[in-house]
C-alpha cells in the first residue's frame, strides 16, 4: 500500500529552485500547477529539525509555505511554523 499517492511529490530542480511534481495529478505544487515563478521553492535547514519551504513573493521576499489551521490546505505566509521533511 502506497498510502495516498496524491500526497507524494517528486522533487525537481529548475533554475536553481526546487519544484514539486505529483505523478498522479500531473501537476506541480503551487498556484496553477505549471512550473513557473509561482511554483518555485527553496529550503533552509531549521535548527529544530526539518525545513521551512520558502517561495518567492513579488520578486522581493521569500514567504513560507504553511499548513492551514484545518490541516487540509497550504497557504503562503510571511512567517509560518510548518517544517517539512524530505524522504527518498
Amino acid at each position: 500500500d502506497n498510502g495516498d499517492r496524491y500526497s507524494h511529490w517528486v522533487c525537481v530542480e529548475v533554475d536553481n529552485y526546487y519544484g514539486f511534481f505529483n505523478e498522479e495529478s500531473y501537476k506541480y505544487l503551487g498556484h496553477n500547477g505549471t512550473m513557473r515563478d509561482w511554483e518555485y521553492f527553496t529550503v533552509r535547514w531549521h535548527e529544530n529539525g526539518g525545513y521551512p519551504l520558502l517561495t518567492p513573493y513579488c520578486h522581493h521576499s521569500l514567504w513560507q509555505v504553511d499548513v492551514a489551521e484545518d490541516g487540509k490546505r497550504l497557504r503562503r505566509r510571511v512567517h509560518g511554523s510548518t517544517l517539512w521533511q524530505f524522504v527518498k
